[in-house]
């Protein structure tokens, strides 16, 4: 995929989650406002108090992460210029990802989840491990862990939405097992046995937070 796909998703002013690089080898995310400044250049708007200028590494790459109805692309820049307190200056050098259309819209959320191995007919197969949620929506989510199991593997999970007073119970498998450039280990499980109920708890965050975003959108390009 060209560099040039995800620029084209930003030519109208969007919202994506950046990942700025640190000085202490750390990378801080944050939601900011995309704009597209020619070719290669992209300019990303933050909210007040939200850049941490005096702690980034200019040296290193900075990582543009966007959701499209056709999955999330994701983008490695140069820092170009540090603008302002609330905005960068970057430069497209190399796509990295562009996963395959989704059913479900994702949104970033971060919960607790509790999961265990479970064989085909829901008996417990393993011992119970814990784990973080980077997204969700209402056919899968993503997780942060210390050790991912086999692809293929069944689960029994419990998500913990303790800020919305929900927690969800449901059955998935694990699809897919990736690690970062942080080295966290994570793995992608696709929702297979989840009561309406259930899925519509999900669901009700994503519409919730996407509903954020765009108000996040109208506050940042308000101010710039």
């Amino acid at each position: 995929m060209s560099s040039l796909t995800l620029l084209s998703h930003l030519q109208d002013s969007k919202v994506v989650r950046v990942f700025v690089p640190l000085k202490n080898g750390d990378r801080k995310r944050l939601d900011g406002v995309a704009k597209v400044v020619n070719d290669t250049l992209v300019e990303v708007s933050f909210l007040p108090d939200q850049l941490p200028v005096s702690d980034i590494e200019i040296l290193q790459k900075a990582l543009i992460s966007l959701d499209t109805g056709d999955g999330t692309l994701s983008l490695n820049c140069s820092i170009e210029k540090i603008v302002s307190d609330e905005k960068l200056l970057l430069m497209a050098t190399e796509s990295i990802s562009h996963e395959q259309k989704r059913e479900w819209f994702r949104v970033d959320g971060n919960f607790a989840v509790k999961y265990w191995p479970v064989t085909e007919k829901g008996a417990p197969s393993g011992d119970t491990a814990t784990g973080e949620t980077i997204d969700i929506s209402g056919g899968g989510v993503r997780l942060a862990v210390k050790e991912c199991l086999p692809v293929r593997t069944r689960l029994r999970m419990e998500i913990e939405m303790a800020e919305h007073g929900e927690k969800v119970t449901c059955i998935g498998r694990v699809m897919r097992v990736i690690r970062t450039f942080s080295g966290r280990s994570q793995m992608g499980v696709q929702f297979e046995d989840m009561e309406n109920e259930e899925r519509d708890k999900i669901v009700a965050f994503c519409l919730a937070e996407q509903r954020r975003q765009l108000r996040l959108k109208v506050q940042v390009v308000g101010t710039v």
